[in-house]
């Protein structure tokens, strides 16, 4: 399977990139491996629902370190 320039970009962006292979029409999907690593776990029945719950807090402490808008959402009450 070959990776255009554009998927490589999208990858190196997070976004993941479906790719077919001309062979046998077997679908993939292409992934950073950072974020591999992450969603990975979350397919692991072995887990507790506790463990389940550190990852997510992990996943939303990532997500949330890079947010400029995070404090207006906290300070927004409905």
């Amino acid at each position: 399977m070959q990776v255009t320039p554009e998927q490589l970009h999208a990858v190196r962006q997070g976004e993941p990139v479906r790719l077919t292979s001309p062979d046998d029409g077997v679908e993939c999907v292409v992934l950073r491996a950072d974020i591999y690593d992450r969603v990975s776990a979350l397919f692991d029945d072995s887990l507790n629902d506790s463990d389940v719950g550190v990852l997510i807090e992990r996943t939303m402490l990532d997500d949330d370190a890079d947010d400029p808008l995070l404090e207006s959402y906290q300070r927004y009450r409905t």
